[in-house]
């Protein structure tokens, strides 16, 4: 029935009248949705084979293009999109924002642009939790434009999709929006592939005995009961590019009946993402998994459609009453984040306050996005609720005015006595590093060493709540709650804002030749990259404008795309490219400069694959190697590409050329 009903249901259609934009599109997947949904749609990708995928399965029309912020766009009704979860995944980097691959501004920019009367994107379930101040930040942004913005987390196993794939849905809206309900019924791996999962595919890859011993090694050091193979019963893990494209540990995997494993094909992997059958993919191997790992699944998209299509039809709100309900709908979700966390072997009461607290501790920008386990940020409440003295109610509270300190020993036998703890007495370090740190920084709790000389590390050093922030539990969920709140925020910086701060004073100023000033984050790579513009430049670059220069969190700063492309400059690959690209016109030079700190300098390998990938470009190309000192420069010497250049920050008024001639023809 699951298969009968994607192949039957999933099939593009025109039935209403409004355009949908889809931003990283990818493959398809949303679009597939609304497609079904009866919406004709337009998809921007940068990636070919993604691109041609959509335009061999959709009846709407697919640019590739790499987007950037003031992209032009036709109108429309409906803005939809996936911007890249690479920089929030637990897989990744968890870059966030510094990451190049961040799309959120340019979804921003059209939204505030386009003026959608709904707009919907979708994103890792992390950017909730390690990137929640973030999430904040976007859903702020687009508030501004006017719009009621809600979220939620999605679980596509919940919406007849046969995998466990948690997403964040977050849509823009300006009437009332209804998120699609939850089937009781979970469809099985069974179900989507069981007419082939027992069976030898051509083209399969089988599990090598190697394989088999990393993984099984891999299971046992976590702790992994059953093997994390496919099984027809229940739904399949989630399906990622990595895990279907790469030979990996997690790798999406079925046992044949003779015993022998092997890696699921591109029809499988989509089935279990719900692509029908009749949907073809383009590219090789790799790019065919990549493009279906990445993907909305479309059976869910299709019902966020639906959706959409109710809140489409429904009359717009005046403008006060939308104003006022975001107002109402902040708080509730930082309720929503924490009942997202993972709090296991306490009963309802002590679950409920622990819950409550994590809400409180948000609400006041406690930044509890950065802790990394749902373990941590328990015993965070846990700490706050004992120091407090709550063991039934917020009102319950005390403070230093009620001379009620608790040692980090009383904490912990507390925390055993009335939240149904089972903490070593021996662990009251971890109460001081960890579970009270955040919230003596943000002068929520205070220590009896602020009122006596004591050790940091005593036993006996005693922590309380302040008055203001006892009151403020007290007056948890009243009326008075709010203005306490805003009272407690205003006497007090937020930790978040003060990271927030602290970040951008580590930040390096930086000034172009053509006078337009940046900040990059701090790092020894980006100093030079500093020294690079304002003191190699303005000696041997002839006023050369900066075309490209990238961040070391890999996000790029300054991307002159128009103006490369003129120079017929073919986009290198990520080890190609170097850190500045600038350009002058006067000479007709392209310069190519690598700040070199650990590693990077310009190698022959590396030289010779940039030239040929710039062969037809129309400028004279200068490759340059930058080094902080002499000694750096020593250690790298013997791998400097001839034909190129080099040039030490300590010694700015001279460079070293590797049979520069041309170089050396300019300035004769």
């Amino acid at each position: 029935m699951y298969v009968e009903t994607i192949n039957e249901l999933l099939v593009p259609r025109i039935t209403e009248p409004q355009k949908v934009i889809d931003l990283f599109a990818g493959c398809g997947g949303l679009s597939l949705g609304f497609e079904a949904a009866g919406y004709e749609t337009i998809g921007y990708e940068m990636v070919q084979s993604a691109v041609e995928t959509y335009n061999r399965n959709m009846r709407g029309h697919c640019h590739e293009t790499m987007l950037t912020v003031g992209q032009e766009y036709p109108e429309a009704d409906i803005i939809i999109g996936g911007p890249p979860c690479q920089p929030f995944s637990v897989r990744g980097k968890q870059q966030g924002m510094n990451d190049a691959r961040d799309g959120f501004p340019i979804f921003i920019d059209a939204v505030k642009r386009l003026q959608p009367k709904v707009f919907m994107f979708e994103n890792v379930r992390n950017l909730a939790f390690s990137h929640k101040w973030y999430l904040d930040m976007i859903i702020d942004e687009l508030r501004k434009l006017n719009y009621l913005v809600e979220w939620r987390c999605l679980n596509a196993v919940n919406f007849g999709v046969p995998q466990n794939r948690e997403r964040i849905i977050v849509v823009g809206h300006r009437s009332r929006f209804r998120f699609p309900s939850m089937e009781a019924k979970k469809v099985t791996v069974g179900e989507a592939i069981g007419d082939t999962m027992n069976e030898v595919i051509e083209g399969c890859h089988f599990l090598t005995p190697a394989q088999d011993k990393y993984i099984a090694e891999y299971e046992k050091k976590s702790d992994c009961i059953n093997p994390r193979d496919l099984y027809a019963s229940r739904p399949a893990r989630t399906i990622t590019c990595r895990n279907l494209a790469g030979a990996t540990s997690d790798m999406q995997r079925v046992r044949l009946p003779d015993g022998r494993r092997r890696r699921i094909v591109q029809r499988e992997a989509a089935r279990l993402q719900s692509f029908p059958d009749w949907f073809e993919f383009c590219g090789n191997e790799v790019q065919q998994f990549t493009q279906i790992g990445n993907a909305v699944p479309p059976l869910l998209a299709y019902k966020l459609a639906q959706s959409v299509k109710e809140c489409y039809s429904l009359d717009e709100r005046p403008l006060d009453e939308i104003l006022q309900m975001n107002q109402m709908l902040q708080p509730l979700f930082a309720v929503y984040i924490m009942k997202e966390i993972k709090i296991n072997n306490k009963s309802p009461r002590v679950e409920k306050l622990i819950r409550s607290m994590l809400n409180v501790l948000d609400s006041i920008g406690i930044p509890l996005e950065m802790v990394k386990s749902d373990q941590t940020r328990m015993r965070i409440a846990e700490a706050t609720l004992a120091v407090a003295g709550i063991k039934k109610s917020f009102t319950e509270a005390k403070s230093s005015d009620d001379n009620y300190f608790l040692t980090t020993r009383e904490i912990i036998k507390f925390e055993n006595d009335y939240l149904e703890g089972e903490y070593s007495s021996g662990s009251y370090d971890d109460i001081r590093r960890s579970h009270l740190i955040m919230q003596t920084v943000s002068g929520c709790v205070i220590s009896s060493s602020e009122f006596k000389e004591q050790s940091t590390n005593t036993p006996t050093r005693g922590y309380a709540c302040s008055p203001l922030f006892a009151e403020l539990l007290r007056r948890y969920r009243t009326k008075k709650w709010n203005e306490l709140a805003a009272k407690f925020k205003k006497e007090n910086e937020s930790l978040r804002e003060k990271l927030a701060h602290k970040r951008e004073l580590e930040r390096i100023p930086i000034k172009f030749p053509s006078g337009k000033e940046i900040t990059l984050s701090a790092g020894p790579h980006n100093k030079l990259q500093r020294a690079i513009i304002e003191e190699f430049l303005p000696r041997f670059g002839f006023g050369a404008e900066i075309l490209y220069l990238g961040d070391t969190t890999d996000k790029y700063l300054a991307r002159e795309e128009e103006k490369l492309r003129a120079l017929h400059f073919f986009e290198l690959e990520h080890e190609e490219l170097p850190d500045v690209i600038a350009y002058s016109q006067e000479k007709n030079l392209l310069f190519l400069i690598e700040a070199v700190h650990s590693y990077g300098q310009m190698g022959e390998i590396r030289v010779m694959k940039i030239k040929e990938k710039l062969k037809e470009c129309t400028a004279e190309i200068v490759i340059v190697s930058a080094f902080d000192d002499k000694k750096k420069f020593r250690k790298f010497s013997e791998d400097i590409a001839w034909e190129s250049e080099v040039w030490i920050a300590e010694d700015p008024d001279h460079m070293v050329h590797f049979n520069g001639i041309k170089f050396l023809d300019i300035h004769k």
